[in-house]
C-alpha cells in the first residue's frame, strides 16, 4: 500500500523453529509387586498376616484397593472366593505402598472346603489390586500375585455346622 523505490527488500531471511508436541501422561497402572504371608502352613484356625505391596507405575493418580481371594490355582478367575479387602488410598504416579491385613484361617479353610477334593487340592491366596476394574489402567495383566499355602486338615473334614431339630 506504500509506494517504494525497492520492493525486493521487504522480506527477512527465514528463521527455523520447532513446535514441541506435548507429551501425554501415561494412565495409571496399578501393579501388585509383592505378596507375602506371615505363614504358609495353615491349620483351620487362627490368623495370618498378608502384606501386599502395590505400585502405580503410570503418571496419573489412582485409588488402590487390594482384595484377597482363596483359589485352587495361581490365576485370578470367577472360581476364586473373596476373603476380604484392604484400601491403600490414592497413589500418585510413581508411588508405592505396602499394607498388612489379617486373614482369618477359618475363612480360608471354609473357602477351600467348598471345592471338590478340597483335602488334596492346591491352595493359594491371591492378592488382586483393582479386582473390580474400577481404575482405567495402562495394563490389566499385572494386578495379581499369589502365594501357595498348605492346609493341615488335622485328619478330619472341615465343614459347616449342620444343626438338626430332633424333637
Amino acid at each position: 500500500s506504500i509506494s517504494e523505490t525497492d520492493e525486493t527488500n521487504n522480506v527477512s531471511t527465514s528463521v527455523s523453529f520447532t513446535i514441541a508436541t506435548p507429551v501425554a501422561e501415561a494412565p495409571a497402572d496399578l501393579v501388585m509387586t509383592d505378596l507375602s504371608l506371615s505363614e504358609t502352613d495353615l491349620g483351620t484356625r487362627g490368623k495370618i498376616q498378608a502384606t501386599a505391596t502395590v505400585s502405580n507405575t503410570g503418571d496419573e493418580n489412582a485409588y488402590a484397593k487390594t482384595t484377597y481371594y482363596y483359589s485352587t490355582d495361581a490365576t485370578f478367575d470367577d472360581d476364586d472366593i473373596r476373603l476380604t479387602s484392604d484400601g491403600h488410598g490414592s497413589l500418585d504416579g510413581g508411588e508405592d505402598t505396602a499394607e498388612t491385613k489379617n486373614l482369618k484361617v477359618k475363612d480360608i479353610a471354609k473357602a477351600a472346603a467348598t471345592h471338590a477334593d478340597f483335602e488334596t487340592n492346591d491352595h493359594y491366596i491371591l492378592a488382586v489390586v483393582d479386582a473390580q476394574d474400577r481404575v482405567e489402567e495402562g495394563s490389566e495383566v499385572n494386578n495379581v500375585d499369589a502365594e501357595q499355602v498348605t492346609i493341615d486338615w488335622g485328619g478330619s473334614f472341615y465343614q459347616d455346622a449342620d444343626l438338626t431339630m430332633n424333637a
